[in-house]
């Protein structure tokens, strides 16, 4: 298989490409296709994704690789693109960024949180069984209810807008 450039009579092929060149054909070969998708088949997609798609790429195709990726949501239509990269100039180039990082830190101090609030929990318990045996079943399903509320209600949010944009959550 070969490529015709826009800068060449004729074609090269693909196994003498750089792996750069050859991703950064794939990742034009795959949008073309999702554009082909959005404007003949009557279907409706909204997100596109990519894991890692720029990785081999020089900074300068990196940056043709985002002028493309913004043009192919205009032409098809499409709200958005969820994409993995590695790359810090990248991920400043995103309208937000979803901080995996952080996330993983606050489930972790979640997880330590409940565990503590549980073993109170179970403390307090013991006492209240103690005292009035009757009640436990009603003591354990409000505790168990207060501790997932106040759970959901330390999440904080993990996607932030870059400067003079809005995230689309």
């Amino acid at each position: 298989m070969g490529t015709i450039g826009a800068n060449s009579r004729g074609g090269t092929s693909l196994s003498l490409m750089s792996g750069g060149e050859r991703t950064f054909i794939d990742a034009c070969l795959t949008r073309a296709i999702a554009l082909y998708l959005a404007q003949n088949t009557g279907r409706r997609f909204d997100t596109l994704f990519s894991d890692e798609a720029d990785g081999p790429l020089d900074p300068e195709h990196k940056r043709m690789l985002m002028n493309m990726k913004r043009e192919v949501l205009r032409l098809g239509g499409y709200q958005q693109e969820f994409f993995i990269t590695q790359a810090p100039h990248l991920a400043t180039m995103a309208d937000a960024i979803i901080d995996l990082d952080a996330m993983q830190a606050d489930a972790q101090s979640a997880d330590a949180l409940v565990a503590e609030r549980a073993h109170r929990w179970v403390q307090s318990v013991h006492l209240e069984h103690r005292r009035a045996p009757h009640r436990y079943s009603s003591c354990c399903a409000q505790n168990v209810h207060d501790a997932r509320k106040t759970n959901a209600q330390m999440r904080s949010p993990y996607i932030s807008a870059r400067p003079g944009t809005t995230p689309q959550t």
